[in-house]
């Protein structure tokens, strides 16, 4: 959020402007290294793939997303992890 609100000080009204019609996604905000590593994330944790499905030679046939690899999967794979972690942790022990 300190990059959006110290480089691009206008950001809610682009927002709000885009928004409009409460319709619309914010794909377009978000890089295609992100979109492409949350893609694969969501494919292989929902279907209970191996990380090495996202080298498969058919995999990248057939897909949309740019090519990753594995190491770089597991890597992405970790941070989430780590994330949810410490979220738990700090919503047990917050008191409201």
């Amino acid at each position: 959020m300190n990059h959006i609100t110290s480089q691009h000080p206008d950001y809610e009204g682009v927002v709000r402007n885009f928004q409009g019609d409460k319709n619309g996604t914010v794909l377009c905000f978000v890089n295609k290294k992100s979109t492409t590593i949350f893609g694969r994330l969501v494919w292989i944790v929902e279907g209970n793939l191996p990380f090495r499905f996202c080298e498969n030679p058919e995999t990248r046939r057939y897909t949309n997303l740019d090519p990753i690899c594995d190491d770089t999967l597991v890597k992405y794979v970790e941070g989430v992890s780590s994330g949810v972690l410490v979220y738990c942790f700090l919503s047990e022990t917050t008191v409201l």
